[in-house]
């Protein structure tokens, strides 16, 4: 359906629009903390979409002041965002290369875990920037433990993900997967796994404890 003006319910007016685009310069804030290429694509969508609007909408009073640049996002002038995507560049690009690196290093670590050389692999990963990257990884690298009948040496590996809430995950994961028997195994079952859930919660619990109080200190 196509719209025009700012009146009329539902319809796409140059409010919205930059409604739309505000939404993006929020959301590119808030990935600055995680992902600068992410942030980047953002605050380009960001500018596009104003852009947009006095080529669409240009008798509203909203495209004059775009043009003129008299308008801002929260407390950001649109020189500020242009100032922030040409900040962000550069971070992004080297972003980009350790990511590319990481993921070279992934593959190559997976590779010597399938050549039975697991000691390498878990050497590779530690050098891996991303803490994601990593700890996708050793679940991949798990996996193959659990293929291979080695239950116990797995669940090893699970336990060096950097991040708690991922550990947790990965192991209801694994008890879900020896429970519908998606690993096939002559030694380990699912009464097996119980007990080593419940040790592996018990440190678990004991970590989350010690790093409760010393947030309080």
């Amino acid at each position: 359906m196509t719209a025009k003006g700012k009146s009329g319910r539902g319809r796409i007016n140059e409010n919205f629009i930059f409604i739309q685009a505000f939404s993006l310069f929020q959301q590119a804030q808030a990935e600055e903390k995680t992902s600068f290429i992410k942030a980047l694509n953002l605050y380009k969508q960001t500018v596009s979409l104003i852009d947009s609007i006095p080529d669409k909408f240009p008798s509203s009073s909203l495209a004059l002041k775009i043009a003129q640049r008299r308008f801002r996002l929260g407390k950001t002038t649109y020189s500020g965002i242009q100032k922030k995507i040409e900040s962000l560049r550069l971070k992004a690009s080297h972003e980009e290369t350790l990511e590319n690196s990481d993921q070279i290093l992934a593959e190559c670590s997976v590779h010597l875990a399938r050549l039975e050389k697991f000691h390498s692999a878990l050497q590779v990963q530690e050098a891996i920037k991303s803490d994601q990257t990593r700890d996708e990884l050793l679940w991949k690298l798990a996996e193959l433990k659990f293929h291979g009948d080695f239950f116990i040496e797995g669940i090893e590996i699970i336990r060096l993900i950097k991040n708690q809430d991922s550990r947790i995950s990965r192991l209801i994961q694994l008890g879900v997967a020896i429970h519908s028997g998606k690993y096939q195994s002559e030694t380990f079952k699912i009464y097996d796994f119980l007990p080593v859930a419940f040790s592996f919660w018990l440190e678990e619990k004991e970590i989350f404890e010690i790093r409760s109080l010393q947030n309080k200190l």
